[in-house]
């Protein structure tokens, strides 16, 4: 695995802008003596990287740059509120074209008649009519029987309805809803199996202008260490798992709307990636985007506090496709 330490030290531009970020009142107090005790480290090893000497910092550096420079950014009517930190502004300047063709296609999962979630997580066009999304998302409204799979039922004894709502957006009262027909997958939670699951949507009716977004290309490659990417998806608060005062500054205290979440690769496994985006619960079954194309590099599905990201990368998600004639080129 990279060390993300090294490589930002690297670039003391980079550095000289985290450093902005963090010295101040809100970040101080956000951080405490270690945030504190981080900013003077990080001083000097600008001041030692500028001297060419040789330097070192502790480990626990890496969670006070995520704190500081992992923004999350609104998408409104369909376009990426403009980052505040400059490193993101000139990377999202060159991206913004290629993410927002893409944006469109990435919807919140939405439930009818259970009796816990009114929606559980977040999904995406994979292929005409195909929506992905996570295994442990399905499973809360389907099942497998048989060779088949299922709506679960509710208390009253019928389904459990599901549907994909492609808007969600903070201050936007729109929608555009497509219902859930049938459950085409759901991986088995089995060790070396993919957190995936595929959903089909039924069509509209004849008469209506209104159809679904376009499929979001699956990259034909799979992400690298270092590769600048974004998570699309619905944010919930989530704060027995993340430092509630830190996740609510990051998020404005407003939550299970759409976002981009833009961030790096941290490393590349067999079957997944891990990335250091910022995160919460209802981002799971994000879209990982490439910044460079906006192709679908990954497949969001999990991550731990301060630590990394988990995501299926996009030569799993095309092999499983391929093994159950789903074709992500039909119709395109």
């Amino acid at each position: 695995m990279r060390d993300p330490v090294a490589n930002i030290l690297k670039n003391p531009e980079l550095l000289a802008q985290i450093l902005e970020e963090v010295e101040t009142e809100e970040a101080a107090e956000a951080t405490g003596r270690r945030g504190i005790a981080a900013v003077s480290e990080v001083r000097s090893a600008i001041e030692s990287v500028a001297e060419g000497r040789e330097t070192t910092v502790s480990p626990h550096l890496e969670a006070i740059i995520r704190r500081t420079g992992r923004p999350v950014l609104f998408v409104q009517d369909g376009l990426i509120e403009e980052p505040r930190l400059p490193l993101w502004q000139q990377r999202l300047a060159s991206a913004r074209e290629a993410l927002e063709r893409v944006i469109p296609s990435v919807g919140r999962i939405e439930l009818r008649g259970h009796p816990r979630y009114n929606w559980v997580g977040t999904g995406w066009h994979i292929a005409p009519r195909v929506i992905i999304t996570n295994r442990h998302v399905a499973d809360v409204f389907g099942r497998q029987s048989g060779s088949q799979f299922v709506f679960r039922l509710r208390p009253d004894g019928g389904e459990i309805k599901a549907r994909i709502d492609f808007v969600e957006e903070h201050q936007r009262p729109g929608e555009s809803e497509f219902a859930i027909r049938e459950i085409l997958h759901i991986e088995d939670d089995t060790a070396g199996r993919p957190d995936m699951a595929l959903l089909r949507v039924a069509p509209r009716d004849m008469d209506d202008e209104i159809d679904l977004p376009a499929p979001i290309p699956l990259s034909a490659a799979d992400a690298e260490p270092d590769q600048v990417i974004g998570a699309v998806g619905y944010a919930a608060w989530d704060g027995d798992r993340n430092e509630r005062e830190l996740m609510d500054e990051i998020f404005q205290m407003v939550y299970e709307v759409k976002r981009l979440h833009p961030g790096e690769i941290m490393a590349v496994q067999d079957h997944f990636v891990n990335h250091d985006c910022s995160t919460l619960g209802g981002n799971s079954g994000s879209a990982i985007l490439d910044f460079a194309t906006g192709n679908a590099v990954a497949l969001h599905y999990a991550g731990r506090f301060e630590d990394q990201n988990y995501a299926v990368k996009a030569s799993t998600i095309r092999t499983r496709l391929e093994e159950l004639n789903i074709d992500i080129t039909a119709g395109v």
